[in-house]
């Protein structure tokens, strides 16, 4: 299975630079790498100033390859016959036929088939790097299996026998209704996009393999959406090991004109060191040009990597998400939440299910067999990380 390294960030704080550059280094190591972008702008191939692969990777040079993925053919392909059902329905009840096609076109879709088709190559190389789209629609991507999960479980099979009983009567149900109901193609598409959601969900989990990279810049709104960011992938579990600070001014820049901004960036990189620690830190230098072109990326692959660095390392080991039980034999699950506060964080348990709230976002755990009987009995701050101890009741 490929090593799969995720870049996000603010929008434009350098997301494609890094991640074009990361994969060119992996490419001179001999590493057969993949990258792609889930970004609807399509940033990829202006960053190589090359045309990359439609549908299939298209070398870009010796063991390095491109893929600029066909948005609305991935979506007819796998969410179809799904979309069109819906659209049908809405229509049905008196919905404008444009009104209904964009009700279909849920917030996210683009980024969320984007990031399905890393799975068709996950055993065909041995890097793969994603350039995802600004921080908030992969944090939105990131909620889809959750919500998928929750519909499979609680929705879809309830629906799909009942379906499955009247299916004879289906077609005399629509005609007096006048609304259109679902058919098995409907059921099995929705399963089989159910089931790529959550194998993905699975891979990108996996911190020996999957790993991702914060790119921002030395301002205070960048900064402010990279906490946002380490806190929601330490929420849902996902292995952030490095950050990257693009766009630093060099010391060697001596025009008054920057004196300012050189004395604010050295104050937001000592609170970098400070607040993102122990993460691995890369700094890359505001370039003399555009860093286009294979040449340019080669400047800024040697500067976070080194000639000889391999990009694959995970830099930072240190798991978001650990269960464990203490000498009492409850369970205590730690979570590593760098920048979440204690006043605005709720934890609430239902059935087998662990609420956990910062904020705007939201997450709900399905807790092992042994915590579904058990109540919560404290939850706590150490430090950066929130402790929660299951009891028996």
């Amino acid at each position: 299975m490929a090593r799969t390294i995720i870049y996000t960030g603010k929008g434009g704080t350098g997301k494609t630079t890094c991640a074009a550059a990361t994969a060119l280094q992996c490419a001179k190591l001999g590493k057969k790498t993949l990258v792609l972008s889930s970004d609807p702008v399509q940033a990829l191939a202006d960053s190589f100033n090359l045309e990359l692969g439609v549908d299939r990777p298209k070398e870009i040079r010796k063991d390095l390859f491109g893929l600029q993925i066909e948005l609305e053919r991935e979506i007819e392909l796998h969410y179809g016959v799904v979309r069109n059902f819906l659209k049908r329905l809405f229509e049905s009840r008196g919905i404008e036929q444009e009104v209904a096609s964009e009700m279909v076109a849920l917030p996210g879709f683009d980024e969320l088939f984007s990031i399905l088709k890393l799975g068709e190559f996950i055993n065909d190389f041995d890097v793969i790097v994603l350039d995802t789209a600004p921080t908030g629609h992969t944090l939105r991507l990131l909620s889809f299996p959750q919500i998928f999960s929750m519909f499979s479980k609680y929705m879809l099979r309830l629906q799909r026998g009942i379906m499955r009983i009247f299916e004879p009567l289906r077609e005399s149900a629509e005609q007096v209704t006048k609304t259109p109901i679902p058919d098995e193609i409907f059921f099995a598409e929705m399963e089989g996009l159910i089931q790529r959601i959550n194998y993905m969900r699975e891979l990108l989990t996996e911190s020996t393999k999957s790993t991702v990279r914060i790119v921002t810049n030395l301002e205070k709104m960048p900064i402010l959406e990279s906490e946002r960011a380490l806190t929601f992938m330490n929420l849902y579990g996902l292995n952030v090991d490095a950050l990257c600070v693009n766009k630093i001014i060099p010391e060697d820049i001596s025009d008054p004109y920057f004196k300012k901004w050189k004395e604010t960036q050295k104050e937001y990189m000592a609170q970098i060191e400070t607040t993102f620690f122990p993460l691995k830190i890369f700094k890359i230098y505001l370039k003399r040009e555009e860093v286009v072109g294979l040449d340019l990326l080669e400047q800024v692959a040697n500067e976070m990597y080194g000639s000889k660095g391999d990009p694959t390392e995970i830099f930072t080991k240190e798991k978001p998400f650990t269960t464990d039980t203490d000498i009492d034999g409850n369970l205590v699950m730690t979570i590593s939440l760098p920048f979440a506060r204690k006043g605005e964080t709720t934890i609430q348990k239902k059935g087998e299910e662990l609420i956990i709230k910062i904020g705007e976002y939201k997450r709900i755990l399905l807790l092992p067999k042994m915590a579904q009987t058990m109540k919560v009995g404290s939850a706590r701050f150490e430090g950066t990380k929130l402790i929660i101890t299951f009891i028996k009741p």
